[in-house]
C-alpha cells in the first residue's frame, strides 16, 4: 500500500511540472549571442612592455592615447531565469576590435621616440554575475541588466633605438561596469532577436561609452 500510495504521488507531481513550467514558475537556463558596436569616450593610460634589441632594452614605459575609440565586436553569455521575471546573467565574454581611421600617436619610452597605433586596438571583457529583471507582452519581450565585468584593451606600436625599429605593445586592464536595455521579438517559444544598448557606467572611468548591438537569444 505504502509503495501504491508513493507511486500516485510521484504521478501527481510529474503531472504537474509541465503546467508549472507553462506559467513561468522555477528557474531556466538562457544563451545569448550578438554583434554589437562599442564606443570608448577616453582610452585608459597603456602600459608598454619592455622591448630588447641589437642595440639596447627599452624598459617599460607609460602611454597616453588622446580622443576616443569606436570597436565592432561580438559576445557571448549565459544566465539563469527565476520565475521569468527576474534575470540572473552568470557568465560571458566579448572581443572587439576598432574600427574607423586613427592617426599614430607619437610618444617616448626612455628617450627613444615611439608610436602607437590605435587601428591595431583589441579589446576583450570577461563578464561576471549581475542582475536584471523582464517582462512579456505576447511576442515582445522587454529586459533591463546590470553586470560587472573585468576588461582589458591592447594596442600595437613601434619603439625606434639606435636606429633599428622594433615592435611594441601596450596595454591595460580595468573593473568594468555595464547597463544595457532590451527589446525582444519572439520567433518561437525558445527564441528571440532582439536590439539592445546601454551605457558604460564604468570603464577607466565613469560614463565612458556605451555599447549597442543585435542580439539572438535562446531560452524561455
Amino acid at each position: 500500500m505504502r509503495r501504491l500510495v508513493c507511486s500516485f504521488v510521484g504521478l501527481g507531481l510529474f503531472a504537474q511540472a509541465p503546467e508549472a513550467r507553462a506559467r513561468g514558475g522555477g528557474g531556466e537556463l538562457w544563451f545569448a549571442a550578438d554583434v554589437h558596436g562599442q564606443w570608448l569616450r577616453r582610452l585608459p593610460m597603456l602600459e608598454s612592455e619592455a622591448v630588447e634589441t641589437d642595440t639596447r632594452a627599452v624598459p617599460k614605459g607609460e602611454h597616453v592615447v588622446p580622443g576616443a575609440l569606436a570597436l565592432l565586436g561580438v559576445q557571448v553569455a549565459f544566465g539563469f531565469t527565476v520565475d521569468d521575471r527576474i534575470v540572473l546573467p552568470l557568465s560571458g565574454a566579448s572581443v572587439g576590435t576598432s574600427i574607423g581611421s586613427y592617426r599614430r600617436v607619437r610618444t617616448s619610452v626612455d628617450g627613444s621616440i615611439a608610436e602607437l597605433h590605435p587601428w591595431t586596438t583589441s579589446h576583450w571583457t570577461l563578464l561576471l554575475p549581475g542582475l536584471g529583471v523582464r517582462g512579456k507582452d505576447r511576442r515582445l519581450q522587454w529586459q533591463v541588466l546590470v553586470r560587472p565585468g573585468v576588461g582589458w584593451t591592447a594596442m600595437g606600436g613601434q619603439v625606434a633605438a639606435a636606429g633599428q625599429a622594433a615592435e611594441l605593445s601596450a596595454t591595460a586592464s580595468t573593473f568594468t561596469l555595464r547597463a544595457e536595455g532590451e527589446l525582444c521579438r519572439r520567433l518561437d517559444p525558445v527564441s528571440r532577436v532582439c536590439l539592445f544598448a546601454g551605457p558604460t557606467l564604468y570603464e577607466h572611468g565613469w560614463l565612458n561609452g556605451g555599447l549597442a548591438g543585435l542580439r539572438w537569444e535562446g531560452g524561455p
